[in-house]
């Protein structure tokens, strides 16, 4: 390892950082490990920790264990070491960014050797003869692009989330649902779990608007979603989201109906047992709800479900609202098509109707 200059000559400090960062030193030499270790620490005091690593074994845990800002390796045995490094970081990172500085490069050949670092993935590379400021000038300059990619990635995250979240409930919006009703379904076709859908709706809510006013509906849609998300009733791999105004839909992998409809009756009591208070207003509403279970394997269309727990709601508002309806759809069904009842010219009342008539409903539908 090359010397960078007495250490006591050093002055420049580790500035224009807003968090404190983690470096770790990978060299095969240990009395060059350490001296650069501590040069860095001398100069960084609290603002830098920082780790020393001997071979790649060492390194990699350390990469998996601390998940470092920036990695300076030594170029010693860059055939060995500094290139199975930098070609594993780079490949298994994802979006986040590791800073890499090579240093300590041979006598002779050093433009071949830099070329070969920078083509490897790194950010710098700091030859023989560098002073110890120029060598913390070089850290912080791969540091703070390091904390810009970080505030970048996290300003993605959270545009992300925003692009996926109801604004006014927290919960998922449609264009998340989808995408994890998919991934729920296809858990369900290649046999891993059944899946089931809710739809919930607010019993009388336009009443609650003309009681009060706009402001106490939103609030009370909004806590509704609070109350949603913060029972804990469904699993990280399931969804609840807003499907439009005062209307809620959850998919889920369930066991059986069942189970499926005793999280809806849970879900449907605490709802009606919940006040709502607000600039001197209180209100309190019921919720009825529609549930659709099918079993794993089910080899359907992913709209049937959905259809199938829409006619389940509109069930339990024809049966006097603030309950739970169910059905379990054992085959393929076509909610469009089914059985030469041209069902896509009745409305979603007469379905139930038809729903609730065993002898007219072929028994493909259950348990209605």
């Amino acid at each position: 390892m090359a010397s960078f200059g007495d250490k006591a000559q050093m002055s420049t400090q580790v500035k224009g950082i807003s968090r404190p960062m983690t470096v770790l030193v990978v060299s095969p030499n240990d009395q060059g490990r350490e001296d650069l270790a501590g040069l860095l620490r001398s100069a960084a005091g609290s603002e830098l920790q920082v780790d020393v690593a001997s071979g790649v074994a060492d390194t990699l845990r350390l990469f998996h264990k601390n998940h470092p800002d920036l990695m300076l390796i030594s170029t010693a045995q860059l055939s060995g070491i500094g290139a199975e490094i930098a070609s594993y970081v780079r490949s298994s990172e994802g979006n986040r960014h590791t800073g890499l500085i090579f240093v300590d490069g041979p006598a002779d050949d050093d433009a071949a050797q830099s070329v070969a670092c920078l083509e490897m993935g790194a950010d710098d590379f700091v030859r023989r003869g560098t002073t110890a400021a120029e060598l913390i000038a070089r850290v912080r300059a791969v540091l703070r692009l390091k904390e810009m990619t970080d505030q970048l990635r996290s300003a993605n995250h959270k545009l992300r989330q925003l692009s996926l979240t109801d604004e006014l409930t927290g919960l998922a919006n449609m264009r998340q649902f989808n995408l994890k009703f998919a991934d729920l379904l296809r858990a369900c076709r290649k046999g891993k779990s059944g899946l089931g859908v809710l739809m919930l709706d607010l019993d009388h809510f336009k009443s609650v608007n003309d009681t009060t006013n706009h402001l106490i509906g939103s609030f009370v849609i909004s806590e509704t979603g609070k109350l949603v998300r913060e029972l804990g009733l469904f699993g990280g791999q399931d969804v609840e989201a807003r499907y439009g105004g005062d209307e809620f839909i959850i998919a889920c992998a369930a066991t059986n109906l069942a189970c499926l409809q005793a999280k809806a009756e849970k879900l449907r009591r605490a709802i009606a047992s919940a006040t709502f208070e607000r600039d001197g207003h209180c209100v309190r509403v019921t919720s009825s709800i529609g549930a659709a279970f099918v079993e794993r394997g089910f080899r359907g269309r992913a709209e049937d479900v959905i259809k199938a727990a829409d006619t389940m709601l509109y069930k339990s508002k024809g049966d006097g609202r603030d309950r739970v309806s169910g059905i379990s759809l054992k085959y393929q069904l076509d909610l469009v098509t089914d059985s030469g009842h041209r069902l896509a010219r009745r409305g979603l009342p007469e379905l139930v109707e038809a729903i609730d008539e065993a002898e007219v409903m072929p028994k493909r539908l259950l348990k209605g």
